[in-house]
């Protein structure tokens, strides 16, 4: 897709498309997760629960406005009566002075204007799709039940038809093109790596540890205690962290820090040893 310009619209042209073709957007986060979108200016969509847009044309349907917009053109004027939407700027936006080339102040309200008007725009689509889901959650769809026969029914096999004209050197080349089949599955890189073992660590367990290495050094840093789990494994040094915050919930130990990415200092309390 590209992008039109600074619009924020990107467009995408795919000829030989028809009316009715099922669509979606695919965005990638950050991360490289994909997520499959409906778009959100389609001009048709599948009927609930499925949520896909559907290529389709506008041009043949029966407008029934042209009233309207033969009258607009002749009524529409200052003098007559509008909807106000009053708004205190001050307290919805706030926007930095600007100035031009000649130094003096540019007014800002034309900008706040169209803002507005696209702030009330989605103000009101939030509404009405908030109105729309929650129509959608009072309908409830029946799943497909399939009756027993119907479940439990096996095609019979007819045995002449399926090995009528198999011969050993046929039975020979498909066992050859499984075996190459399944030789072309195993990744070369990753058939290497070794087995990967799961290291139990209580919490519990670790608890205790911390508390006996309290006992016997009453205060002492943060990072001098995870140092000292680091030796052993990286799940020692997480388990050992969630350790400290149940013994900082529970009341056995306060955890101190004097300054900004300063030391975090560990003391035991009096009435916990």
């Amino acid at each position: 897709m590209r992008k039109l310009g600074d619009s924020g619209v990107f467009e995408l042209f795919i000829p030989g498309l028809d009316a009715g073709c099922v669509y979606k957007y695919e965005v990638k986060a950050p991360n490289g997760d994909a997520m499959l979108k409906a778009d959100p200016y389609g001009t048709y969509t599948e009927l609930r629960p499925n949520n896909a847009s559907i290529v389709w044309s506008v041009d043949g349907y029966p407008w029934s406005d042209q009233d309207w917009m033969e009258r607009r053109k002749k009524d529409y004027g200052k003098d007559k009566p509008m909807s106000v939407y009053e708004v205190h700027l001050g307290s919805w936006i706030r926007k930095p002075i600007a100035v031009d080339e000649e130094g003096e102040e540019i007014d800002p309200r034309a900008e706040l204007v169209e803002r507005l008007l696209e702030y009330k725009m989605y103000k009101y689509m939030a509404c009405e799709l908030k109105d729309r889901q929650s129509l959608a959650a009072k309908v409830l769809y029946k799943e497909a039940t399939i009756p027993k026969e119907v479940a439990s029914y096996i095609e019979p096999v007819d045995l002449e038809e399926l090995v009528g004209d198999l011969t050993l050197q046929k039975l020979n080349e498909i066992f050859k093109s499984i075996l190459r089949r399944q030789e072309e599955k195993i990744d070369p890189v990753r058939s290497k790596f070794g087995d990967i073992e799961r290291e139990e660590v209580s919490l519990e367990e670790k608890m205790s540890s911390v508390e006996s290495y309290l006992k016997e050094h009453r205060r002492f840093s943060f990072r001098t205690l995870l140092e000292k789990e680091a030796k052993k494994s990286k799940i020692h040094v997480i388990v050992t962290f969630l350790a400290v915050l149940e013994l900082m919930k529970v009341g056995r130990l306060t955890v101190q820090q004097e300054e900004t990415f300063g030391e975090i200092l560990i003391e035991a309390k009096e009435a916990a040893i």
